[in-house]
């Protein structure tokens, strides 16, 4: 390693994709290291030559031996270090982030919540708790870094003898490793899967990333070093199945359970200082079920603020909704002067990003194509987004589902071999079937390692929790890391997948285990018409699912979970430092998508690997005609070019 090599590689140049939705897949940015004090330092100093005005913003500790840590990441100005001393004999550790543990009745908020629920239950194992965060922990023996349950909070990784790298952006670890004269070679097995344009694709589809040598987490995954003469890295597989193994015999049980649960975790939110709710309604079931938590606590509502879509093409929530708020006497889409009001409070503030694209870049590249930017966060979680995100793994959507539903191989199929057209168009058919069997493989190669076979009952419900819903799902991790997902939740998930749910595999417009749970909330409520008739129930049927159930559930007699930490103790957004590495991207305000288009050609042009270029041509081509569309959802349209400007993090 040469230390001379901590200077910034010069990007290319050119023009960047700018819009500006109200939602984004951005991450609150965070580097975690631990290594042999020269490769450390080397980190530091990269770091500290990026921007020398904001050097808070990196914690580097000696541990012991030759060994140190360091952190960078956006903390709170009362934490003088991100690297948590528990004192002599304890184990170090660096926390980010927030989860529920059900079994202690908590919810933890940021490390000094974390430090405080530390002292009551002395964790050193995997946490494995469902929220949204990254945990390094360290002994002079070993060191553990892991994320949430579902994995919702990236964690991607390299490691060297004498290193370990955890971040959630792959652009970050791509150029700490050119820093530290560390190769960023094309992983070839992962080269057609991410240059596929359909909207699996969209999301990385195993562990295994673009750049070789850089390695994403998900659920059941941890990384373990050990410390001897050379450090010792590996990732660890847990048998996903066995992580939702449900302990329950009877389904009228589980389905309490996790009704309970969902209320119980939902419900403590609520009970946190500084909080205001903006929560989605539709006329649909998944947010349906939250509504009916909500009415359990009427007083609650002042904390909330209900909106649901009024464009024309939403016409049958709308009506739902009004119908609904007139029943139940709610509000909805009226409540900005009292979040005009919140917003006044210190704590809450919006912090402006104006270099969306450059935040992008950071935070999405190579994990997620969609081009969804935005111009702004929050510096603390005081506004929380709840949502029914999350459902479509729970409801049997994809239990049946098979993999050669996703590609639909119209020319691969037996009739097309034999037709006259298999002939004249031979060679497309082998290059499609190549690009079929890699993304199979890839596909493949991500279930196996949690012990799942890709052609195996309810295989694409398996891969979806893995890959793409902790991506796709977790898209409020733009404004804010702390967020509502109730449906996240590992006993339903464990209830979703058991022989014991009737509704384990559902046709559209068939009953779900949802309803189950909205009869078990509020039985009036479940009554109501629902936007989609195919969802409506009648008297008879939730009097059927009651029998079936045979129980009933005390809601007064559940309380709060306790609260661990504060809201201020969380500070979203990405580190200055990291602004810096990208700030080149910053278009200012050229037109989005002829900036995009400038981009890709320029990206393009550079690819000299032949076989390289007919693999993405497809997304070439197709991402030109999408970005010269102006009728082109803007987010939809960079995704074929975001496949290709991506390549920029590689050697090639």
């Amino acid at each position: 390693m040469n230390p001379a090599l901590f200077h910034l590689s010069n990007p290319p140049t050119g023009s960047t994709f700018l819009n500006r939705p109200t939602k984004g897949p951005k991450m609150s940015n965070y580097l975690f290291a631990m290594g042999k004090e020269q490769e450390v330092r080397v980190i530091e100093q990269y770091f500290r030559q990026l921007h020398p005005n904001h050097l808070d913003e990196i914690s580097l500790s000696h541990q012991f031996n030759d060994v140190w840590t360091i952190v960078v990441e956006r903390r709170a100005t009362h934490v003088e270090s991100s690297i948590v001393d528990m004192g002599d004999n304890q184990p170090g550790y660096f926390f980010k982030g927030w989860f529920q543990d059900h079994e202690s009745e908590s919810i933890v908020i940021g490390s000094q919540g974390y430090t405080d629920w530390l002292q009551q239950d002395a964790q050193t194992s995997p946490l494995d708790r469902e929220g949204a965060y990254v945990r390094a922990h360290w002994t002079d023996e070993k060191l553990i870094i892991e994320n949430d349950l579902f994995s919702y909070f990236p964690t991607l990784y390299f490691s060297t003898p004498e290193l370990v790298v955890a971040s959630d952006s792959m652009y970050v670890l791509s150029q700490l490793r050119k820093a530290l004269g560390l190769p960023c070679k094309l992983n070839k097995d992962v080269m057609h899967s991410r240059a596929w344009t359909h909207g699996l694709a969209c999301a990385v589809m195993s562990n295994q990333t673009q750049i070789r040598g850089i390695e994403l987490l998900s659920p059941g995954k941890y990384v373990e070093t050990k410390f001897n003469r050379k450090f010792t890295t590996e990732m660890h597989h847990q048998p996903i199945k066995k992580m939702f193994d449900g302990h329950h015999s009877d389904y009228a049980e589980a389905v309490i359970e996790a009704t309970k649960q969902l209320y119980a975790s939902t419900m403590s939110f609520f009970h946190v200082e500084g909080i205001h709710i903006n929560f989605g309604l539709s006329g649909g079931l998944d947010s349906r079920l939250l509504l009916a938590i909500l009415l359990k606590k009427p007083e609650l509502l002042s904390k909330v603020s209900i909106t649901t879509n009024t464009h024309s093409s939403r016409k049958g929530d709308f009506e739902v909704v009004s119908t609904l708020a007139g029943k139940y006497g709610f509000d909805f889409n009226n409540k900005k002067e009292e979040l005009r009001e919140h917003r006044k409070n210190p704590s809450v503030q919006s912090i402006s990003e104006p270099n969306s694209f450059g935040f992008w870049i950071l935070s999405n590249m190579g994990l997620f194509d969609m081009m969804y930017l935005h111009n702004s966060y929050w510096k603390h979680p005081n506004i929380l987004e709840l949502g029914g995100h999350g459902a479509e793994t729970i409801k049997g959507t994809f239990a049946s589902m098979k993999f050669e539903n996703y590609l639909h191989r119209k020319t691969l199929s037996r009739k097309a071999r034999f037709s006259r057209s298999y002939f004249r168009d031979r060679k497309q058919v082998k290059k499609s079937q190549k690009r079929y069997d890699s993304i199979y493989d890839e596909m493949k190669q991500g279930l196996a390692s949690s012990g799942i076979d890709l052609d195996e009952r309810a295989s694409i419900q398996w891969h979806h929790l893995c890959y793409k819903s902790p991506i796709q799902n977790g898209r409020y991790l733009d404004r804010s890391i702390l967020a509502l997902r109730p449906y996240i939740q590992r006993s339903l998930f464990e209830l979703s997948i058991s022989d014991l749910n009737p509704f384990r595999s559902v046709k559209k417009g068939e009953p779900t285990l949802l309803h189950d749970m909205l009869i078990l909330l509020d039985q009036e409520l479940a009554l109501e018409p629902f936007e989609n008739s195919k969802n409506d129930l009648d008297q008879t049927y939730i009097e059927s699912r009651l029998e079936s159930i045979n129980s009933a559930i005390s809601f007064d007699d559940i309380q709060p979970y306790t609260i661990f930490g504060a809201l201020t103790d969380i500070v979203n957004g990405p580190p200055v430092t990291f602004m810096a590495m990208v700030e080149e991207y910053d278009i200012g305000e050229k037109d989005p998508k002829v900036a995009v288009l400038e981009m890709l050609e320029q990206h393009w042009s550079k690819i000299s690997d032949t076989k390289l270029g007919q693999v993405y041509q497809s997304a070439y081509e197709t991402a030109k005609e999408r970005l010269m569309d102006p009728e082109f959802y803007p987010p939809s349209a960079g995704t074929p070019a975001a496949k290709i400007i991506s390549l920029l993090m590689t050697d090639v």
